[in-house]
This record gives C-alpha cells, structure tokens and sequence, in this order.
C-alpha cells in the first residue's frame, strides 16, 4: 500500500536506505570524478558524510519526525565532507527547516521542502555552476511543482523526483568540457540521484534489488596537472562575527569552489587554495577554530591513477602507527582509523580530529577522551580499496595487548575474504608497528610474497624496543593501560616516569627528574640497547605536541647514536588519550 505520508520512522528508513546505497556506489562516484578536479574523493566525502547521520539515527531510540529531523541535521553539519558532502549537507539543513515543524511529511510539505532545499544548496556556493548536483536539484523542483496536483501519495512523490533526475543527469555530460572530454556525468550529481533511488527502493519495498552501474576508470595521469588549486581545505569555527560577504570576499581570493555555511555558533569554511596554512592563519583571528583539513588533491590524484599497478601485497595498517599522510601515499599504505571520543562527539583518529587539534583540545580541559575500535566498515573499505591490486592484503595493527583492533581487523578481513588478508599483530604500538608497515610496503613494492614479508617481520618485532616517557601516568591509569602506577611514580614532585611497551604491554621501566633529564635518559637507553645482536640502526620518535623537545632529541640522537634510519612521526589522538601531552618516544630495531 502506498505510503500518503511520512513520518519519523519512515523518513528515518527512507534516509539510511539512500545512504547505503550512496556507500555502496562510493568507489563508482570516485571514478567518474573529474569536476571541479579529479581528486577521486566525491564518493567518499558524499558517502562519508552521510554515514555520519546513518551512525547516528541507528543509536535514536525515540524516532519522532523532530528528532529523526534534528539528528540528522547535526551530523551532517559537524560531519560534512569536500564540496559535495557540504552541498549535500546545506540541501538537507535546507529541505528540513521546511519540514521541522511537522509531525508527519505529507506530498505536499515535501514538494516544498525540496524547493527549500535547493535555495540553500545555491546559496552556500560561491560560485554555482550548473551540469553539477544543483542541476539535478533544480530539475527535480521543476518536476514536482509541475505535476504536484497530481500526486497523492509520497511513493509518487519520489517516483517523479528520481525520474526528473535521470534525464537531469544525462544532460550534465554535455554542459562542461571536463564532463564532456570524459564521457561521464557529474559525479555529485549522480551520488544525488543514487541516494533518493535508495529512498524509492526502500519506499516501495525493493531495498535489496537496488543494482549499480559498472564501474568506470576514467583517471588519466595528466589530469594531475589541470588542478590549479591544490589543496582541498576545510575549518570549522565557533564566534566568528565578521560580516559574511567581507569573508567570502576574502576567501574567494585565496583559491575557488568556496562554500560558506553555519552561522556563529558553527560555521563551516570549504575552498580549494594553495596555501592552507594562511587560510587557517586568518580564521584563527576572527574566531576559535574547531577542526581542519587539508587534502593535497594532486597527490590523491596520483596515488589513485596508481593504485592501477599490482603487486603481491599491499599493506594497511591502525591510525595509531603514526605515520605522517606523506609516508603512507609515499608507500600507498592503507589506514583503518580507530575513534575518538569527547563528551557527545566521536571522531574517526587523523581523519576527521587532527593531532595537534586534539591536543588543543586537551589543554583546554573538560571530559577525559574516550577510544574505541574502527568501524567495521574502514576495514571493509580499506580491504576493497587494495584488494582488485594484489594478491595479499597484510593489516599491521597495534598490539593485541592494548587494543582489539587486531582482532577487529581479522574479523573483517576473514569476512571480506577468506584467505586473502592477514592480520599481523605488531605486539607493539606507535612507531613500533609504523616501522615495521614501512618495512614490509617496501619489501611489498620490490615484489616480495606474503610469506617472506611476515618471516621478516617476526623478526623485526622481536627486537623492537619502544621507551617512552609522559608528563603524567594520570591518562595512562584512568584508562587503565598501566598497573601500580603510583608506587612507581611516587609522589616527588618533578619525577617524569619513562615507560616501556614489551611484549605487547605497557610497564614502568626508568624514571628521570625533569624534561632534560627525561632526554638523557632516553639517549642512555638507546645507546646500551646498540650494542644488542643483530641491531639494525633503525630509528623512530614519537612526539605529541612537544615540537621543542622532539628537535633536542633529534639532534642529540645524531650526535650520540648510530642512526642509519630516521623516522619522525606525531603520536596520534587515539595514542595521546592515553598519554596525554607531553609524551616523547624513541623505538628502534
């Protein structure tokens, strides 16, 4: 029977079914992405801010229409990805401030709301160019006001609007050159349309017929080139005040596709510039930035383009590897993000909370940040990412000991597919398993199999030793990732403990007095364990917001050890909840 009207419940079906259907086309979407640039990310900052919401409504235990409405809201708005995912989000807050009043959606209220909806998705573009998702948008406006009279029911409602936007979208092909030159359509746009296929579906009971297009490679390495504004940024603020059109004014200078959404409470800056760290620079003065982001769209295109070559293995590991992003494209390591929590936000690590963000955040005070696991769905997508490009997939994870990501990243892997990924447990954390991904990436891309990859691991892992010293053990035993933390500690004022991760586990090994003493300390540690069987001058520190202190060690590192190899790496937001600031660290093999 069709449905006349909509209400909480059903809208919130509605809308986590046409959200699985755009997370199923993800891959698809980043094929076909070649406007504004081809960074190859549409579908998953389209998908991935709509998860966001999805994640969300699935924990709503009291699904009225205003709070189904509401949750929603909020997460795209926190969550919004890229162009496309603020687009999406804006036609959304757009479309609802229609409808919030409402306890149910009738085809009437719908039809406006759409309309509503398309009034903000144009105004928060500094620059609409149609043959995009706006054009889908308006077609579909255009339908359901011409034939409104004649719709009795929301099923029909739907029905014209994802018709209207199957020939709205074919006509993207032909309104721009880079749309045209490839043969394709709008990558926003057709994510637009898959996401209200996935609401018809589930509106006339046929969720689970739903079928995509093939895939469609369009990448062409010399599109890298095309890309005038190389960074693909993002900032969210609170207070700021200064008057909207002075700062699009100013933005639009600093590079193009600007989006310009929120208000004072919350506001949320997208453009694609040059030089990222002015543009943080100057939202730094007009109010306090909350998060940002910025995606080197070249290097995506690149890493994309050669995600085509296929070798033996490929390597993917945790967020709390901490390797910086230049490493892991260098190496085309994959990364399965673990989360971050803060009160009532919850954050995928590095991803979407940077480190130096979360330790702004910690100086700051307020609630003790939580962890937890990465969602079963970054392992799944990681897998699908690597596996049409080699025979192997081999996750290197941090050690079971001290987290379930192991065991998390097995059970998806057995589940992906049988046989194919290997979920190697580092017994270590940090740098520790990062030195040893960065081993195997390299072993992976000279051609070597699963089989002498892991042999030479094991071995690795027996000789790594990771010291570490901390501020405070308070982190550490809230958490609970350190027993007997007082006795070894004391109560002395100015003791730094320096602690150790063997055999998976986290203990107290020496103490120091003070910061330079703490270094000492470290270098004395490091230098008796040279003269260990078999080492190999392999070297790593971690440090969390201690710039400072990470320069001194360096330099005396190179003064008073043999260091054949350096890496440098920031100790990830998951990996700082439980030290807390002021962590340094040297692991070596």
């Amino acid at each position: 029977m069709p449905n006349t009207v909509l209400d909480g419940a059903k809208f919130k079906g509605l809308f986590i079914a046409g959200s699985r259907r755009l997370e199923e086309s993800r891959e698809y979407l980043n094929s076909i992405n070649v406007f504004p640039v081809p960074d190859a990310d549409t579908g998953a900052n389209m998908a991935g801010t709509m998860s966001a919401a999805v994640d969300a409504l699935h924990e709503l235990e009291d699904a009225t229409l205003k709070n189904v409405l509401e949750t929603i809201a909020l997460r795209l708005r926190m969550e919004a990805r890229g162009n496309s995912g603020v687009i999406l989000s804006e036609f959304f807050h757009g479309m609802f401030s229609r409808i919030k009043g409402e306890e149910r959606i009738t085809p009437e209220a719908f039809v406006e709301a759409i309309e509503s909806g398309r009034k903000a998705a144009y105004a928060a573009i500094a620059d609409p160019r149609e043959g995009t998702i706006l054009t889908v948008i308006s077609q579909a406006v255009e339908r359901l006001n011409t034939v409104k009279a004649e719709i009795e029911n929301m099923t029909h409602a739907l029905q014209h609007m994802v018709e209207s936007q199957r020939r709205a979208l074919e006509s993207t092909r032909d309104m721009m050159p880079q749309l045209r030159e490839n043969n394709v359509v709008d990558s926003g746009a057709h994510g637009f349309l898959l996401f209200w296929e996935g609401a018809l579906a589930y509106m006339k009971n046929e969720i689970d017929h739903a079928i995509l297009k093939p895939v469609q490679r369009v990448f062409k390495a010399e599109q890298a080139e095309k890309i005038k504004f190389r960074y693909c940024t993002e900032v969210l603020a609170r207070g700021v005040t200064t008057d909207r059109a002075k700062l699009v004014e100013r933005l639009s200078a600093m590079g193009d596709s600007l989006i310009v959404t929120g208000d004072r409470e919350l506001l949320k800056i997208h453009v694609h510039t040059n030089e990222p760290e002015a543009l943080f620079a100057h939202m730094k003065t007009l109010g306090e930035v909350i998060k940002t982001k910025a995606d080197d769209m070249r290097e995506q295109h690149a890493r994309k383009a050669e995600t085509a070559r296929h070798q033996p293995v490929r390597v993917m590991v945790d967020s709390t590897a901490d390797l910086d992003h230049a490493l892991l494209e260098e190496w085309e390591i994959e990364t399965a993000p673990l989360q971050v929590i803060i009160g009532e936000e919850t954050f995928r690590d590095r991803v979407e909370l940077s480190a130096d963000e979360f330790y702004h955040r910690l100086a700051r005070g307020g609630p003790l940040p939580r962890t937890s696991l990465p969602k079963g769905s970054d392992f799944v997508a990681a897998y699908e990412r690597m596996a049409p490009h080699c025979d192997a997939i081999l996750g290197i994870f941090i050690s079971s000991q001290l987290s379930g990501t192991w065991q998390a990243g097995k059970k998806w892997g057995d589940e992906f597919s049988p046989g194919k990924v290997t979920a190697y447990d580092s017994t270590s954390a940090s740098l520790g398993a990062g030195l040893m991904a960065l081993e195997a990436a390299r072993m992976a891309r000279d051609g070597a199999e699963i089989k002498a990859i892991l042999a030479r691991l094991d071995g690795i892992r027996g000789k790594t030793r990771v010291y570490f010293s901390v501020d405070t053990l308070e982190f550490l035993a809230k958490n609970g990732r350190i027993g007997a933390a007082k006795r070894f500690m004391g109560e002395t004022l100015g003791i730094k403990p320096v602690l150790t991760c063997a055999r998976g586990h986290v203990a107290p090994y020496s103490k120091a007095f003070g910061k330079k003493r703490t270094i000492s300390k470290l270098l004395d540690i490091a230098a008796r364990d040279e003269a260990r069987e078999g080492f190999e001058g392999m070297y790593a520190v971690a440090w969390s917001n201690n710039p400072d202190e990470r320069e001194r060690l360096i330099e005396q590192m190179n003064k008073r050890l043999t260091v054949n190899k350096l890496v440098v790496g920031q100790i990830s937001p998951v990996i700082g909840a439980h030290t807390g600031p002021g962590a340094l660290g040297i692991i070596s093999y």
